[in-house]
């Protein structure tokens, strides 16, 4: 089994101790840099020295107790019927007694409170259908087969069996799954769940069993109203005092007093009515149980098969399901783990205290403990939340990275650290510097605040971190995505992570849950952050953390600070649930999703988000180790102000005119479906630290690169300079609009990718052009068009008559956003070649529609309808049905337009973009804007690129000139004598005339 490693608080003076087999396979830099600063206990203790002594030597006192009764009940004959007299509900007092002390204690600490978790969360309700189908059918039919199969002949032993294995447990299953390091709340639903479903379930299931599946003869004392009032009473009159104390005492106490003075007071009684029950059953049977020793151990046997059986298959059927370490175990022991004591109460309430039944039953408990106890040997290791931060570091450094990598890694930290104290560590002034971060956009601040985050993960109660190696090594696998080696879960939460490390948090939204109210909105508006020195901060933080003082809270990280005195719970984000994981460190899995509430109280200041979106849009287009100084110098005032517009666009799409800040609901929702390429930029960018100009390859000894290079070693600088980005700059399509482009089409198939196809400015506007241009390309495209919105009534005939063809209901127009002109530009990414439609549209779900101002939006592809592209006489349509041949009587002549669509008319003078809320089209609606609008436009500049590389462009090239071929063949035909005939015929066939544009004619 695993080990368990809880995260505990830090322990300040405690000595490092680092583990040795790491130690051997990790640079000795990375362990250097983990000084006296970040002091951590790494003493091994047992778990099962962690108990009290009532706790610790169950078995020893439970055989005292059976020897005890053994002797009493042989050498002192008047105590058996001494011990008989008075009974309730069938049983002697002084077992009744036993039984409900035994009971009550257990049941006080069941968590009746969280079961109102289980209807609302998903994943509950599956684990808890798991352990409901083997609690409550696999193992009692297990157990009854091995009840048959190993005491054929002993029909009152096989009877207390099926009834041990019938009652499940809730009671030491809470020790056992404590000790083991399973998850101790879900634990504790299942405890509840299984209280009730005893209740139900135990008496006819009971009557099942031995009298209908069994058939024995002799169960004639087992009736339904026996088993049930024996249940009723062992059962549920401790489970209902428990629940009335419990709810009573938390209420008039309070929690923590009930937790840790009731409690504490009240645990020893269930194991002190354990023994004295025990105790009393051996002492009334104590010469029956000498002279059938051979039927203990007979009954002792399918106990253990049982046992090993049970857990051993369910610990194999979860981990082969996924479900973790810690869910795994809570699911095994608890189905191996039987209710004995009330098994122990039925069986002597029914067929009395000499009978085999109550034997049987009483043979259960130790076995239990003897296999159960078997898991208080493992050692687990009370660690602090630091040394389980450096550990992770060591596994990254050894899983993420190839020798190579590691040691440029730390020549680059190394040759650039300050040092204070014998700690290196870098400031925000180093990092900057070294990644080459623009001082003209301002964003140097808010990525040494990420940095800082990053480097406390998994722990962001240590954030702001001392960039370290050790933090600077987390960092570079976060922000490069290469912890897919080690946390496996991990890589659909890195947004949340990186959401966390830009956002504050506002102490006035903790009694708010998604948006605040208008007021506290403006006057956030009205507030000013004060800036902040990060770097001193930092390094005061861990001063006074050395000193054993409660740390100031940084710009930044407030979001990890709880509102109010009590402790809240972090964050239960994956990918950090996966990094303790991976340490089998995991905290308890809290599914109470109040835990997450903070998040929802943070945000990202919108002046902050816009200086990250501008710092985004210039590294976009950045190839492994290319310098960001390159693009740096491309920062003039004019593209500047580019990037601002462009990134003022996105900003739009997250609603800023109604927020503050950008709050985690909307990011969470845009990111996926609108950007989810925008932090991609970030590999490269941080991918820096992996190379190194101090060090030489060349040098290198070459019978030591193949052992040492791997495909994922540093690459090489390119020998040759690349080709430029973009060809050439369009009228809408610049650098900035390729690198929006690339926040949602993946930048392997735009930069130095697109060749221009069709400019409407270069070529003219008419659909001719666009055939002769685009037809060939048999490639991806992708279309851009802009214009400008056309007023309400419209002027002019053209205007007129546009809007004359289009259906007369019109919705208001879309988000004008920070543009006063009107101005807009949608788009398409096209993932067929076109081709002229006619009675079929072309395309697949994989085609995009887009808005790239005034707010950023796509639009994605949907199954429901496969009209995604038209292209005939009437014009070029997206998620639009084609057009009708001929007007049909009824039916409006009206164009017709999708739920989701852009169309552009047939002269290409105007267009309409669509967009219904409800859907239904070849595009699915907005993630985020629920309202129906259209936007008619005056075009302005329509372009069409090419996706692809070097092979689509020479297919192109040869395309154009064969195409230049015929047409200078077509011009220099020679008429004959009657050159109207002539004419007439090259004009039937397309070849001149009207028709000539394109060589031939359009739909």
């Amino acid at each position: 089994m695993q080990l368990l490693r809880k995260a505990e608080g830090s322990v300040p003076n405690a000595p490092l101790q680092t583990d040795p087999q790491l130690e051997s396979t990790i640079p000795p830099d990375v362990e250097k840099q983990y000084s006296s600063s970040t002091p951590i206990d790494n003493t091994k203790t047992s778990a099962f020295k962690g108990l009290g002594w009532l706790d610790r030597f169950l078995a020893v006192w439970i055989f005292l107790a059976m020897l005890i009764g053994i002797l009493l009940g042989n050498f002192v004959p008047s105590t058996g019927p001494a011990l008989q007299k008075g009974k309730f509900v069938g049983v002697s007092v002084p077992i009744a007694v036993g039984l409900l002390v035994m009971m009550y204690p257990i049941l006080c600490k069941v968590q009746f409170e969280m079961l109102h978790r289980v209807f609302r969360n998903r994943e509950i309700w599956i684990q808890v259908s798991f352990s409901i189908l083997l609690n409550w059918i696999v193992a009692p039919l297990l157990m009854l087969a091995l009840a048959w199969a190993f005491l054929p002949d002993k029909p009152g032993l096989r009877e207390g069996l099926i009834l041990v294995g019938l009652a499940r447990c809730i009671a030491m299953v809470l020790i056992w799954t404590g000790l083991a390091g399973g998850d101790n709340e879900y634990c504790a639903i299942l405890v509840a769940v299984n209280s009730i479903l005893q209740i139900v379930l135990y008496a006819p299931l009971a009557i099942l069993f031995i009298k209908v599946i069994s058939g024995d003869a002799d169960a004639s004392a087992v009736s339904y109203s026996v088993v049930a009032k024996s249940v009723a009473v062992f059962l549920g009159i401790p489970l209902l005092a428990a629940v009335v104390t419990r709810f009573m005492l938390r209420s008039i106490a309070g929690d923590e007093w009930y937790t840790k003075v009731y409690i504490k007071w009240a645990s020893p009684w269930s194991l002190i009515g354990l023994l004295f029950t025990i105790l009393v059953l051996f002492a009334s049977q104590g010469h029956q149980v000498v002279h059938q020793i051979v039927s203990v151990v007979r009954v002792a046997a399918p106990l253990i098969v049982y046992f090993l059986v049970v857990f051993s298959a369910t610990l194999y059927v979860t981990y082969r399901l996924g479900f973790g370490y810690k869910l795994s175990a809570t699911q095994s022991f608890t189905a191996a783990s039987n209710n004995f004591e009330l098994a122990i109460a039925v069986a002597v309430a029914t067929f009395g205290p000499d009978s085999d039944q109550a034997l049987a039953s009483i043979i259960g408990p130790l076995i239990e403990n003897m296999g159960q106890g078997h898991s208080d040997e493992h050692v687990a290791r009370n660690v602090s939340t630091e040394q389980l931060s450096h550990e992770l570091a060591l596994r990254f450094a050894k899983k993420c990275f190839t020798p190579l990598e590691i040691t440029h890694f730390k020549d680059v930290f190394r040759s650039l650290a300050d040092e204070q104290d014998g700690m290196q560590y870098w400031k925000e002034e180093t990092l900057c510097r070294f990644l080459v971060i623009p001082d003209a956009l301002g964003p140097g601040p808010l990525i040494y605040q990420m940095a800082t985050y990053l480097g406390a993960f998994p722990f962001p109660s240590l954030a702001p971190s001392i960039l370290t190696i050790e933090a600077m090594l987390k960092v570079v696998v976060i922000m490069t995505e290469r912890y897919g080696t080690v946390l496996k879960r991990g890589r659909a939460d890195r947004n949340k992570l990186l959401f966390r490390s830009l956002a504050v948090f506002d102490r006035r939204m903790s009694s708010m849950y998604e948006k605040p109210p208008q007021e506290l909105l403006a006057s956030m508006r009205n507030e000013k952050l004060e800036k902040v020195d990060t770097s001193d901060a930092v390094l005061e933080a861990a001063r006074r953390q050395a000193a054993g003082e409660e740390p100031h809270s940084a710009l930044g990280f407030a979001i990890d600070k709880p509102a109010n005195d009590e402790e809240e719970e972090e964050d239960d984000d994956e990918l950090a649930l996966a990094a303790l994981d991976s340490l089998d460190a995991m905290e308890v899995f809290r599914y109470d999703q109040r835990a997450d509430t903070k998040i929802h109280h943070a945000q990202i200041p919108v002046d902050n988000f816009r200086r990250l979106l501008m710092l985004l849009l210039v590294i976009a287009p950045l190839d492994s180790q290319e310098s960001l100084s390159k693009h740096a110098e491309r920062l003039t005032p004019g593209r500047i102000e580019s990037l601002r517009h462009v990134a003022d666009s996105i900003l739009w799409s997250f609603t800023p005119e109604r927020n503050a800040g950008i709050f985690y609901h909307s990011f969470n929702k845009i990111i996926p479906a609108s950007l989810p390429y925008m932090f991609d930029g970030l590999n490269p960018l941080f991918e820096h630290f992996l190379f190194s100009k101090n060090i030489d390859l060349s040098k290198r000894k070459r019978s030591s690169a193949p052992a040492q290079m791997t495909s994922s070693a540093v690459p090489r600088l390119p020998d040759a300079p690349l080709e430029p980005l973009l060809p050439r700059e369009g009228d809408i399509l610049n650098l900035d609009i390729l690198s929006q482009l690339s926040f949602f089409i993946k930048g392997t198939n735009l930069f130095r990718r697109l060749r221009p196809l069709y400019l409407g400015a270069d070529a003219g506007f008419s659909l001719g052009s666009i055939e002769q241009k685009v037809f060939n390309w048999r490639a991806p495209s992708i279309l851009l068009v802009s214009g400008v919105r056309l007023p309400s009534i419209p002027k002019g005939t053209r205007e007129r008559s546009f809007a004359d063809s289009l259906p007369p209901k019109r919705y208001p127009n879309g988000a004008s956003g920070n543009e006063s002109h009107g101005k807009i530009i949608f788009g398409a990414c096209i993932d067929v070649p076109w081709k002229h439609t006619y009675k079929e549209a072309i395309g697949g779900a994989d085609m995009l529609l887009f808005q790239l101002s005034p707010v950023h939006e796509v639009f994605r592809g949907s199954t429901l309808s496969k009209d995604y592209l038209t292209f005939t006489k009437t014009g070029v349509g997206f998620g639009c049905p084609p057009p009708r041949s001929k007007n049909v009587s009824g039916l409006s002549p009206h164009t017709a337009l999708g739920p989701v669509s852009l169309m552009l008319d047939s002269s290409l003078e105007f267009g309409v973009f669509t967009h219904d809320s409800t859907g239904g089209g070849s595009f699915h609606p907005s993630a985020i804007r629920h309202s129906d609008w259209q936007d008619r436009f005056e075009i302005e500049n329509l372009e069409i690129w090419g996706c692809g590389g070097d092979e689509e462009a020479e297919r192109q090239r040869v395309a154009w000139a064969f195409e230049e071929r015929e047409a200078e063949a077509r011009r220099s035909v020679k008429m004959g004598k009657d050159i109207e005939a002539d004419r007439a015929l090259l004009e039937m066939a397309g070849l001149v005339g009207a028709h000539g544009d394109s060589g031939g004619s359009v739909g």
